[in-house]
C-alpha cells in the first residue's frame, strides 16, 4: 500500500522486512522481534512522513494516540525500525552529517556576507545542535560495594556523628602548605616530601 510521497522502492523494502506477528507490550520486546501491520503503520509515519509521535500513533489507528505514541518509542523494536528507515531515506537522499553541516556552514557564509547576524547566530545553532553541543552532559559515578557500605554508614550517623569525625581528621592530620608534584617516601619511619 503506497501512501503519496513515498517512494514505490523504500515501501516495498518496508513491506520486505514486515514479517507477520508481533506483541505491543513496550519493553518487552527483542530489538529484532516482528512488529504489526499497526507497528509498522506508525514505523511509515514517523519515518516517511516525518510525522510526530502523537500524530503518527493516531494516524496508525491508535485510539489513545498520546500513550500508545509513548509505549511505542519505547519499544526497541519499533526505535530500530524507525532508525533503519530512516539511515534508508538519508542514503537515498545522499545525504550524511558531513554534507548537512557543510550546507550550514554556506548558508552562514553567505548570510555574513549579507551582514543578517540573526541568519548567522541561527545557522550557527543548528551546526551546534547536529553536533551535540546542546545535550545535557552525563556523568557516571561507579560506586563499589565497598564504597556502598560506607555511604550506607554515613547515611545512617547523625549530624553530631559526622561533626565529631571532621573534628577527629582535623586534629589528627599536619597540615602542609606547597605545592608537591612528588611524594617519595623512603622508610616508613622517616617520610620526607621533595618539590620538583
Amino acid at each position: 500500500m503506497s501512501s503519496p510521497g513515498n517512494s514505490p522502492k523504500r515501501n516495498s523494502n518496508i513491506k520486505n522486512r514486515m514479517p507477520k506477528g508481533g506483541d505491543d507490550i513496550a519493553g518487552k520486546q527483542n530489538p529484532d522481534g516482528y512488529l504489526t501491520p499497526r507497528q509498522w503503520d506508525f514505523v511509515r509515519n514517523m519515518a516517511d512522513k516525518r510525522n510526530s509521535q502523537s500524530i503518527a500513533a493516531r494516524n496508525a489507528g491508535y485510539a489513545s494516540h498520546k500513550a500508545a505514541a509513548f509505549n511505542l518509542m519505547r519499544n526497541p523494536k519499533i526505535t530500530k525500525q524507525i532508525a533503519i528507515a530512516r539511515a534508508e531515506y538519508a542514503e537515498s537522499a545522499n545525504m550524511d552529517r558531513k554534507r548537512i553541516v557543510e550546507g550550514f556552514l554556506e548558508a552562514v557564509d553567505i548570510a555574513r556576507m549579507k551582514a543578517d547576524p540573526t541568519a548567522m547566530v541561527q545557522g550557527w545553532r543548528e551546526i551546534g545542535r547536529m553536533c551535540g553541543f546542546y545535550e545535557p552532559q552525563r556523568t557516571v559515578v561507579d560506586v563499589s560495594v565497598s564504597g556502598q557500605v560506607m555511604v550506607q554508614q554515613l547515611q545512617q550517623m547523625t549530624d553530631a556523628q559526622l561533626i565529631q569525625i571532621l573534628e577527629e581528621e582535623r586534629a589528627n592530620s599536619e597540615a602542609i602548605e606547597g605545592n608537591f608534584d612528588h611524594l617519595v617516601v623512603e622508610d616508613e619511619e622517616d617520610e620526607r616530601y621533595e618539590d620538583e
